[in-house]
C-alpha cells in the first residue's frame, strides 16, 4: 500500500501500466476523506487515459463483503472486471475455487 493517494497516482503514471489491480475496502480504510475523495476521482479517470481497472476484493473478510464489494466496484467504476481474492480462514468459511466459484454466480 502506498502511503499516499497522491504516491499511488505518481507510481502508475511512471510505469504507463493500462491494468492497474486496487482494493477498495483497504485504501478507503487507509486515510482521511479528503485522500479518499483524490483517489476515487484519480480512478474514475483512467478510461479517459485508456487504462483500465481491477478492482479487487482484498480486505474483505467474508464471502458476503465480497460479494458486496464487488457490486459496489462494478456498479462505482462500470466494470465487469473484478479480481476476487479469498483471504477468510480464520472465519471458517470455506477457501478456494468452490467459495470463489460461488461468488462470482453470486455478482454476475
Amino acid at each position: 500500500m502506498y502511503d499516499s493517494p497522491a504516491e499511488m497516482q505518481l507510481s502508475i503514471n511512471a510505469s504507463e501500466s493500462q491494468v492497474v489491480t486496487v482494493s477498495l475496502r483497504r485504501q478507503a480504510a487507509a486515510g482521511g476523506l479528503e485522500n479518499n475523495d483524490a483517489f476515487f476521482e484519480f480512478l474514475q479517470s483512467f478510461h479517459e487515459h485508456n487504462r483500465y481497472l481491477l478492482p479487487n476484493t482484498a480486505g474483505c473478510h467474508s464471502a458476503k463483503e465480497a460479494i458486496t464489494t464487488s457490486l459496489m466496484a462494478r456498479e462505482l467504476f462500470k466494470t465487469n472486471w473484478i479480481k476476487i481474492r479469498s483471504h477468510w480462514r480464520r472465519l471458517h468459511v470455506t477457501t478456494g475455487p468452490i467459495s470463489i466459484s460461488r461468488i462470482c454466480k453470486r455478482i454476475n
